[in-house]
């Protein structure tokens, strides 16, 4: 995955936490500039930005629930994919 999207970051946006849930924010992004799931690099660039929700209890997570709000920069950047026909790695 790495070698596919070697400039990938994940940076932090907000952190709010209530008792016992505590809910993420982050945004990142990155370029495929590797093969992936069978497929040659593109070049293209994306963004992401999303959050997760965490439940704590006695100072560990026990749960979480992740949402990715914008998607679309994935649809860009793996079109190719949704093109392709399935490998075995796409398939699972």
């Amino acid at each position: 995955m790495f070698h596919a999207f070697p400039d990938h970051y994940t940076q932090v946006e907000n952190l709010f936490e209530d008792g016992e849930w505590a809910i993420l924010e982050w945004k990142g992004s990155g370029t495929w500039q590797g093969e992936f799931a069978g497929m040659p690099p593109n070049g293209k660039s994306y963004k992401l930005q999303g959050f997760a929700f965490f439940h704590v209890t006695n100072g560990k997570i026990c749960f979480q629930r992740f949402q990715l709000r914008s998607d679309f920069g994935l649809f860009c950047t793996f079109g190719d994919l949704l093109k392709a026909e399935p490998t075995p790695m796409l398939s699972r």
